[in-house]
């Protein structure tokens, strides 16, 4: 789970331990509010989204955190997989 710290700009970190994970922020121009979610400091995997637009900033955060958990089982999961396969050969 991501702690989230709202800024003196508005903008939001969330951070794991002492480490920011992830940024929301009002998204630049256009007359509507929108509001960006991107992960810091993480490899993508294949299809995944790290990044996107929300409606409210309560939104992306919750984006945020979904795709941080995520990321999370599937790092816990890679050491299990690499020993299966060396297992297998």
């Amino acid at each position: 789970m991501i702690r989230w710290e709202e800024q003196d700009n508005g903008d939001w970190h969330g951070l794991s331990g002492d480490l920011v994970v992830a940024r929301v922020a009002k998204a630049a121009g256009g007359g509507k509010t929108r509001w960006t979610w991107q992960m810091q400091g993480i490899e993508r995997p294949p299809g995944w989204r790290i990044s996107g637009h929300r409606a409210t900033a309560l939104a992306a955060r919750r984006a945020a955190d979904e795709s941080w958990s995520r990321w999370l089982k599937t790092a816990a999961l890679k050491p299990d997989i690499e020993q299966l396969a060396e297992r297998s050969s």
